[in-house]
Parts: structure tokens; C-alpha cells; sequence
């Protein structure tokens, strides 16, 4: 803009507080937000750079809306010394400061254990604890102790689902619109349970009029639903599908991968990075090994050599490497998946 004027008004100098050195400033800024603002409103016209705002209402437009956090509900045992009620919203602890509320009154008439069930106060996969770890009440009860125990998971706590994984929802949906029954509108179905990261559908695996639904947790471990995450699937894609079959939905049966490397350098950090590498491969490229009827593999689930050796070169720091362990093509089972078990480092000299 300052040149502009210069060259406009044959001007060989513009003072420090002149008037054409204001209104440059000004112009010149306005211009830049409002540049500023049309180069955003350009990345809200795509689905894969939409900020989260767009990216939701984009979603809602299509239907696909954004798994929320689940809530965790626990079977605990708890330990009476005399007869006593644990009466509903009674409020439990863990260690961690997570809270939690007693579902329903647990009586006792005597000393003695009795089964309950807390509900977290707050959702999400942190208020998921592991069987034997303990809850203790923030206020005291008589009769009982303060300490319960956790037996199993009623239902797990969930967090919600991050929006790059909800974005490559949405454009599974705008790639491949429902078409009333096929592979992709099955594996739609699937994903749309919380929880559940990747899945597989294989049609007529069983025989005619059968499609078998593979699924998996990544953010879990192990990576393989329990049957109450499959009966959940199997619940929304049985309420989702536009016709009817013999649906069978089933965690693949594991495989491990446990390379052999011989590392140049062979460093915790070049290690590390490895590690990485190779966890992102697996992540990227296992699939469940998924037979036809006729013997043709609709998925054939092989991590191959040369993309092993890939990983591990680009790893930082990397110089050198040979990979002893495998040293040809690796393949599950029929309806299994291929996961990174333990990589054993040698130096190479």
C-alpha cells in the first residue's frame, strides 16, 4: 500500500507520522484480516480440514453423529461387619480421585459380603478400573468397611471419540453413501459404537446369507472386545441394517509378531523409535485375514518383509539394521490379525 501511494503521488519519500503512512497501516491491516478470514473460510469447505465447530455440523448434516463418553458402571463386593445399608448415591473413591455413586441400596443383616454396583460420576475409559482394585467410601458407615472391592465391569467408560477419528467417519460416509446392505454400510454400522476403532466385514464367510463382522479396540488392552463390547455391536448393526441376515460379530484371533533386529545403533533411543515405527505400521496395515466361499481372500492380512525393513529404516537415528526375525511375508490364521509382540534388539557391528 505504501508503495502504491508512492507511486501513485510521484512521491519520493513518506514521512514517519504523515497521513499516507496512516492510512497505508490501516488499509494494510484490514486487508490482512480479512485475507485472513477468507483463507479460513476456505479450509471449512472440506470435510478434511474443517475445524471442529464445521466438521460436527457437517457430520450432523449426514447423519453421522460423534460418539460420545460412555459412563462406567462397576460390580464391587462389599464387606459388612454387622447389619447395615449402603443406601443409593452413597459415594465411593479411588485412588486416582476418580468418584463414584452406588447404583441401588445394598442391605446386609449381618456380618458378611453383599454385591453392589457404582456408577461413575464422571464419563470416560478412566473410571474403568481392573478387577481387585478397591473403592473406598468418602464418608463412613457403620457396620461397613471402607474399602470395597471391584469384581468385574458392567459397562465400560468410554472417552469421546476424537475428532480425527469422528472426521474419517464423516468421510466414509461422503465416499461411500449407504447402499442399502453392503460391506462398507456393515463397517459403518460397526463404527459407530463407542469404543470400537477399526473393523471388517466379510460376507458369506459362514455360508450364504451369513456377514461376519470383525472388530477391534485400539485404544484398549488387549486390543479384542470382550462379548459384551461384540453383543453391543452386534445390537447396533442388527438395529442399523436394511435387510436381513446371519450376523456373527467376533474379535480376530491373535497372531504375534516378535521381530529380531540387529541395530546400528543400538540405543534406548533409536530403540524407541523402532518401537514406533513398527507399532505404526501394524496399526496401519494389519487386517483380519477374511476368506469367501470360494477360497478368495477378500483380505489377506500380510505384513510383508519389505515393509518391516521400511519401518525400521526410517526410524530417527536409524544408520543400519538387519532384520533376522522374519525373513519372509508375515500371515495370520483364517479371522486372525497380525499384532507387534516383543522385538528382541541385537547389536550390529
Amino acid at each position: 500500500m505504501r508503495s502504491d501511494f508512492k507511486t501513485e503521488l510521484n512521491l519520493s519519500t513518506i514521512l514517519r507520522r504523515s497521513f499516507i503512512e496512516a492510512y497505508s497501516k490501516a488499509i494494510s491491516g484490514a486487508s490482512h484480516t480479512l485475507h485472513g478470514y477468507l483463507d479460513y473460510l476456505s479450509l471449512q469447505l472440506f470435510t478434511d480440514t474443517m475445524d471442529e465447530e464445521n466438521l460436527l455440523r457437517d457430520g450432523t448434516i449426514y447423519g453421522v453423529a460423534r460418539n460420545e463418553a460412555t459412563i462406567a458402571e462397576l460390580n464391587i463386593t462389599i464387606t459388612f461387619t454387622g447389619a447395615a445399608t449402603v443406601a443409593a448415591g452413597t459415594a465411593y473413591q479411588h485412588g486416582s480421585g476418580q468418584t463414584y455413586t452406588i447404583k441401588n441400596d445394598v442391605t446386609a443383616i449381618g456380618a458378611g459380603t453383599e454385591a453392589g454396583i457404582i456408577v461413575a460420576d464422571e464419563a470416560g475409559a478412566a473410571a474403568t478400573l481392573a478387577a481387585a482394585e478397591t473403592v473406598t467410601l468418602t464418608s463412613p458407615i457403620a457396620n461397613v468397611q471402607s474399602s470395597a472391592v471391584v469384581d468385574s465391569t458392567a459397562f465400560e467408560g468410554e472417552d469421546q471419540e476424537s475428532i480425527e477419528s469422528y472426521r474419517s467417519r464423516v468421510l466414509a460416509r461422503k465416499q461411500a453413501p449407504p447402499q442399502g446392505g453392503t460391506n462398507q454400510d456393515f463397517k459403518n454400522y460397526a463404527l459407530s459404537v463407542p469404543g470400537i476403532t477399526r473393523a471388517w466385514v466379510i460376507p458369506g464367510r459362514l455360508g450364504p446369507g451369513t456377514v461376519t463382522v470383525y472388530v477391534v479396540e485400539d485404544d484398549e488392552t488387549p486390543i479384542f472386545p470382550d462379548q459384551a463390547k461384540l453383543d453391543e455391536v452386534f445390537d447396533a448393526i442388527s438395529e442399523l441394517m436394511p435387510v436381513e441376515v446371519d450376523l456373527f460379530v467376533v474379535a480376530p484371533v491373535e497372531r504375534e509378531m516378535n521381530p529380531i533386529i540387529r541395530l546400528k545403533p543400538n540405543t534406548a533411543a533409536v530403540q524407541a523409535a523402532v518401537q514406533t515405527e513398527l507399532e505404526d505400521l501394524i496399526a496401519r496395515s494389519a487386517q483380519v485375514r477374511g476368506t469367501l466361499e470360494n477360497s478368495t481372500d477378500i483380505y489377506d492380512g500380510i505384513i510383508r518383509v519389505s515393509q518391516v525393513r521400511e519401518a525400521i529404516s526410517i526410524a530417527q537415528g536409524e544408520e543400519d539394521h538387519v532384520l533376522v526375525f522374519p525373513t519372509e511375508d508375515f500371515q495370520p490364521q483364517e479371522g486372525g490379525i497380525l499384532t507387534l509382540g516383543t522385538i528382541t534388539f541385537l547389536p550390529l557391528a
